[in-house]
């Protein structure tokens, strides 16, 4: 079956303004490339916020149906904001139905590709100190863990601003608050992940 990349139809180098004006038109191309420039991003996202892969996965994956269903409501100036608003809806709405959190001991440093010590929340965007198998597993656990151990306003804009490096004016759209409550939150969240591993400093 003859099968024709998106690349050599022009669509990678279109901007995601122009996706979406063929999108609306109902070409499922241009709907399949912008499904390919944010699925890793929104599962990533969803799956720091659940901490279940499995459950990330469906979540993005229903994200995405609702993408589809909705491209009218879409605006080409929040395009990004609004696939991630949607992917925050529905990750909201399963953490409520989550009893339990997995956590891990914060105690512990994590050592880098050098042999060095480091914070796990310095390790969160540095995707060097990530080795393969065993060990990249262990250390994503251990990463989830910190992560969900903070109560989840924090834990968002941990995820949004210091491992997707979104900017704090995208946040604020996403996360539906002023520029200044998320620097403020930022600054918290880095805080409380220092005192777990060094205690409270007199």
């Amino acid at each position: 079956m003859e099968k024709i990349s998106q690349e050599n139809k022009g669509y990678g180098s279109l901007k995601d303004e122009e996706l979406l004006l063929k999108a609306k038109e109902k070409d499922n191309e241009a709907f399949q490339e912008l499904h390919r420039r944010y699925r890793k991003k929104i599962l990533n996202y969803v799956y720091r916020l659940l901490g279940r892969y499995e459950l990330a996965e469906e979540t993005t994956q229903e994200t995405f149906v609702r993408v589809y269903l909705n491209l009218e409501r879409c605006t080409a100036e929040n395009i990004a904001g609004w696939i991630y608003t949607i992917a925050r809806n529905l990750a909201m709405n399963e953490l409520k139905k989550l009893k339990q959190e997995q956590t891990v001991s914060l105690e512990e440093t994590i050592f880098d590709g050098e042999g060095k010590k480091i914070l796990l929340i310095d390790a969160l965007a540095d995707e060097k100190t990530v080795e393969p198998d065993a060990r990249r597993k262990e250390l994503e656990n251990r990463i989830q863990g910190a992560i969900n151990s903070l109560p989840i306003k924090y834990r968002e804009v941990i995820v949004l601003c210091g491992i997707q490096e979104l900017s704090y004016e995208e946040a604020a759209r996403i996360l539906n608050c002023s520029v200044r409550n998320v620097a403020v939150r930022l600054f918290r969240a880095r805080k409380m992940l220092k005192e777990l591993f060094f205690g409270k400093r007199s």
